[in-house]
């Protein structure tokens, strides 16, 4: 049952974050690429295809999972970590604009945008702020899977899992790699005028990486605990 609801909000988190970056991008007359769409699509499956072989727990407890996906202490982690990444897509434009103020204002914003939707009569793919909410969210898919990863007190911690950190290590180098190679060569993969230096890509993957911290440490150090607080002190509450 643990695993099960592991799965579940591993899988309604991946559905909301994609869900808010479409939602972005469309403000700015945008799609992500179909490129983009197929690797976050292929994280989250190599993701859901070996958490399962996470080893269960080497000593039994009396602790219970909850008894409901839908109940208030399940539904809050997930509402915190898509309030969060919410945040961070929001705010990773935002950034963009404070680092490299002249480049973000001649290639994106809405002007562009329009521009580009009255030149082609459709959505662009390959624009700044898609580009920009690409790179932000890499990261924090892998965040999410390893948030809600069912550890303690039912399975081992995710560290022992060898296959999964294969995946992980792979889905770390891809992100770099992303990084340090963003030709149009690689299927469109990001326009290189859109990261004219090193320092607007470098600076979007530490704002990344930051939002990820801060989901786990968010989930593992506050939620989970007082969650586990709340079921043990009202047992009777079904609802938690």
């Amino acid at each position: 049952m643990a695993t099960n609801f592991s799965l579940f909000n591993i899988m309604a988190t991946y559905a909301l974050t994609q869900f808010t970056t479409t939602v972005i991008v469309n403000k700015f007359l945008q799609y992500p690429s179909d490129f983009q769409y197929l690797q976050w699509d292929l994280y989250n499956f190599a993701f859901i295809l070996v958490i399962g072989y996470t080893a269960t727990a080497t000593k039994l407890t009396v602790q219970r999972p909850r008894g409901s996906l839908f109940c208030f202490t399940n539904l809050l982690q997930v509402l915190v970590a898509f309030l969060i990444q919410v945040a961070g897509q929001i705010s990773v434009i935002a950034l963009y604009e404070r680092v490299n103020y002249e480049v973000y204002w001649s290639l994106g914003g809405m002007q562009n945008s329009i521009a580009a939707f009255e030149a082609s009569g459709d959505f662009s793919k390959f624009l700044l702020e898609g580009d920009t909410v690409f790179l932000f969210v890499n990261n924090i898919y892998l965040s999410l899977m390893l948030t809600f990863s069912i550890a303690k007190p039912w399975r081992a911690y995710f560290f022992t899992n060898i296959p999964l950190m294969v995946i992980i290590a792979f889905v770390v180098f891809w992100n770099i790699f992303i990084i340090l190679h963003s030709t149009p060569n690689l299927n469109a993969l990001l326009l290189e005028s859109n990261f004219p230096t090193m320092t607007i890509r470098w600076a979007i993957f530490a704002f990344s990486v930051g939002f990820s911290i801060l989901i786990y440490v968010n989930q593992k150090l506050i939620l989970e605990p007082l969650s586990a607080y709340l079921i043990k002190k009202y047992p009777h509450k079904k609802w938690l």
